[in-house]
């Protein structure tokens, strides 16, 4: 938690509701901050990432630019095709379009 309270304080406000970064997922949230030092997107609020097979909601989210990940915490809940799977964090690369469970269960 300390690294976020750390990036908040380099972080600017530029908007909200919608962004996409590839074809293959689109990020809808609530609102987002840009830190432009970090390269990393933050998203927060009701947050849905979505994909071609799947959507994860997760009441926060970070993108890094430089990884081309996203990672959502605080708790979630990721559908692949008709099965839910529900934890604290989930990691999404955006490149390989792979997603991968870091804590939950299905």
């Amino acid at each position: 938690m300390k690294f976020l309270v750390f990036l908040l304080i380099a972080i600017e406000p530029v908007g909200e509701k919608r962004v996409q970064y590839t074809g293959n997922v689109t990020i809808y949230a609530d609102e987002y901050i840009y830190s432009s030092e970090e390269k990393i997107y933050l998203f927060r609020g009701d947050v849905l990432l979505k994909g071609e097979n799947f959507e994860i909601r997760a009441p926060l989210a970070i993108y890094d630019e430089l990884e081309k990940k996203v990672f959502t915490t605080g708790g979630f809940s990721l559908k692949t095709r008709e099965e839910w799977i529900e934890g604290d964090e989930v990691e999404y690369d955006v490149e390989t379009g792979n997603w991968r469970l870091i804590n939950g269960k299905a």
